[in-house]
């Protein structure tokens, strides 16, 4: 009997993505996850890019099968590249996407990488989100898809539904695609009900100042409009900042307290989630958007997760603070029988999928991916968006669509988004707080989408119109 082939892989990681905490646990995982996929037909290594020089020990993996490229960096993108552009060597390529799908993978083109790959590499993501995305940019490409998961417990039963230290939480970046202001009116909507259970929000993380990127939309100072507007609704008593802590200190506070975790993220880059999947196979209970990461969850942990409704304006997705606001009080009323543990999630069964990718039978026609006209023509305006750009901005270089009212922007936003049907209703109308009516005009200062100014339809009249109520509800700006 013949002796199976053994196939080769090497792992090429990067520590430099450290800064972002969740890529503490993720870069880790998939290391491991591609180490342990070792056997006897399927041998691995691995090359840390800060530590070791790809380039100068190429002759040590000329006849390696796979390069696995645990994330993106400038300097990995451009060696990978520089060795099938100049060797035309025939490894295939796993590459961990992460958040680049929802920017149509511009960095990979900008550092050559994206020019160079074939229709045989796989493209690794975590969300049905992703792969519609990807598709956007790379029609014919390899995608596999598979979670990201970690070996932290929250120890105490107490995570699961119960009537004592029940608490409203939130864990991620302090940020404005967050939809944290979206949020905290939903709460002001519920504040007689929170006030009877005594029940509050508690926010664990750090502002990132970094506004709205791919719209060259800089910071607005966020966590002090979020601190200003919680003073103006008069429920400062509802919503506690804790600011950044550990992770053991989180851990420790999830086990203390009975919680439910909520996230209304409209975040461009939310293709995971591991606070909520934290939370989730611990038994716990999450109010979330259908958007991205996010949108996976139900399917497998079903009753434990409530999904907001995510509505579709002329700015792109929007939310609504009443259907928060009911979407958690129906979460608060649900009782979890017991922790799933679902098939999805198992270490074991995902090792043996990898190894399977990995020893998989190559394609050796060796036919270019060719990106879609429409990532050309995005990687073009951002060329003339640098031109116009200050390069003392910290978000310099970022910007690929105009703004939200970008119609291929909308073509990547509504990609990730679970839509609801186009939000309709009737009856008095409550304007948001950061909406101004004036003689001739409608300010907008909305701290995601950026301030904005509307004409009014007639200046002497001084009620909104019926058009101009449509229009303020249809676009997220008013409800009923």
């Amino acid at each position: 009997m013949n002796k199976p082939r053994l196939s080769k892989t090497l792992v090429i990681t990067s520590h430099k993505n450290f800064e972002w905490t969740s890529m503490q646990e993720i870069i880790p995982f998939i290391e491991n996850l591609w180490l342990e996929s070792e056997s006897d037909d399927h041998h691995v290594e691995m090359l840390n890019f800060e530590k070791e020089s790809l380039l100068k020990n190429i002759k040590k993996y000329l006849d390696f099968d796979n390069f696995v490229l645990t994330c993106f960096t400038t300097e990995i993108a451009l060696a990978v590249s520089t060795l099938r552009r100049s060797l035309g060597l025939n490894f295939r390529i796993f590459f961990y996407v992460h958040g680049m799908a929802s920017i149509a993978y511009w960095p990979l083109f900008q550092w050559k990488l994206g020019f160079n790959l074939r229709d045989s590499d796989h493209f690794v993501v975590t969300c049905e989100g992703d792969i519609k995305l990807t598709r956007l940019v790379f029609p014919k490409i390899q995608i596999t898809k598979h979670p990201f998961l970690n070996f932290r417990e929250i120890k105490k039963s107490t995570i699961t539904p119960s009537n004592t230290n029940m608490k409203l939480v939130y864990i991620g970046r302090i940020s404005e695609q967050k939809s944290l202001h979206t949020l905290i009116c939903s709460l002001y909507l519920l504040k007689n009900n929170l006030e009877k259970m005594n029940v509050a929000l508690d926010i664990f993380g750090g502002e990132d100042n970094l506004g709205s990127p791919n719209m060259g939309k800089e910071s607005t100072q966020y966590l002090d409009f979020l601190k200003k507007l919680i003073e103006e609704l008069k429920i400062t008593h509802l919503v506690n900042f804790k600011g950044f802590v550990s992770r053991g200190e989180i851990d420790k506070y999830l086990g203390l307290n009975d919680v439910i975790f909520i996230a209304p993220s409209l975040h461009s880059d939310e293709n995971f989630g591991m606070s909520p999947f934290n939370i989730l196979k611990a038994g716990g209970r999450c109010v979330l958007t259908p958007w991205g990461g996010f949108a996976e969850f139900k399917e497998h942990f079903k009753e434990q997760v409530h999904y907001v409704d995510i509505y579709e304006g002329e700015y792109g997705p929007y939310l609504c603070p009443k259907n928060i606001s009911k979407k958690l009080l129906q979460c608060i009323s649900t009782n979890i029988i017991e922790k799933t543990k679902p098939d999805y999630y198992s270490y074991a069964l995902l090792k043996d999928k990898i190894r399977s990718y990995a020893m998989s039978e190559k394609d050796n026609e060796l036919q270019a991916s060719h990106p879609t006209e429409l990532a050309l023509s995005l990687i073009e305006e951002r060329k003339r968006y640098l031109l116009k750009e200050d390069k003392a901005k910290r978000n310099y270089g970022a910007k690929i669509y105009s703004d939200y009212r970008d119609k291929k922007a909308q073509k990547f936003l509504n990609g990730y988004a679970k839509l609801s049907k186009r939000f309709l209703s009737e009856g008095e109308v409550l304007l948001l707080p950061w909406i101004k009516i004036e003689k001739n005009k409608i300010l907008i200062k909305d701290p995601r989408l950026g301030d904005l100014c509307v004409a009014r339809e007639n200046e002497n009249e001084p009620t909104l119109t019926s058009k101009e109520l449509t229009w303020l509800r249809n676009n997220g700006f008013s409800f009923n």
